[in-house]
């Protein structure tokens, strides 16, 4: 069996790595709450609403249309999706439930909350923080959709959405950049498996 990644797939996954590393590079010399507090800017009452709109770009619901569409259009790689949402969702939530699940979130371990930018109308957790589950759906979805489009445009555009989505997540306070460069990884390793599974799959139904 052969993995057989397009063009598109290597430079998904290559823009992603590079991301996630840097996140968590960048937590790991700062410490996760520098990091966080360096990233969690106030950009202003646009960028609170954008970002407020944005931070649930990552949100399960997502995958709705992703079905539909692929449905319609790519029909063939309906195991693929599913695969997909099974493996990110198995990842983050046991590592949210089970093997991170005493991991807080910024509000709940920087003690000067005034230090951190709060978005009006965002409800803030202070628990499972680790990996950003919303990340790593935005993520994985940007990487599907690499993995079965040779179009030019996928790849530019999704990594803005997702990148957009995981930053969206430090932006309202939800998420150290650490959770977010987590859950980049989740996203890589959930479609990675997801695409091997694809394949055997194909390969017994031939």
């Amino acid at each position: 069996m052969q993995l057989q990644l397009n063009r598109n797939a290597t430079i998904g996954i290559g823009v992603s790595l590079i991301t996630g590393t840097s996140l968590i590079l960048l937590s790991m010399i700062m410490g996760k709450e520098n990091a966080f507090l360096l990233m969690n800017l106030d950009l202003g009452p646009a960028a609170d609403f954008f970002f407020y709109i944005w931070a649930n770009a990552g949100d399960g619901f997502i995958w709705i249309p992703a079905f539909a569409l692929t449905l319609m259009y790519k029909k063939k790689f309906l195991p693929f999706l599913l695969a997909t949402i099974v493996c990110s969702t198995i990842i983050t939530q046991s590592s949210k439930q089970v093997f991170f699940k005493s991991e807080n979130r910024p509000t709940a371990v920087i003690s000067d909350n005034a230090l951190i930018h709060k978005v009006s109308g965002i409800v803030l957790h202070t628990t499972n923080s680790f990996p950003s589950g919303h990340t790593a759906t935005a993520f994985s979805l940007f990487l599907f959709c690499c993995f079965i489009s040779a179009k030019k445009w996928i790849v530019p555009l999704g990594f803005i959405y997702a990148l957009l989505g995981g930053y969206a997540r430090i932006y309202v306070a939800q998420h150290f950049p650490l959770d977010v460069g987590a859950g980049i990884f989740t996203a890589y390793f959930s479609t990675l498996i997801a695409w091997i599974i694809h394949l055997n799959y194909f390969n017994k139904a031939e």
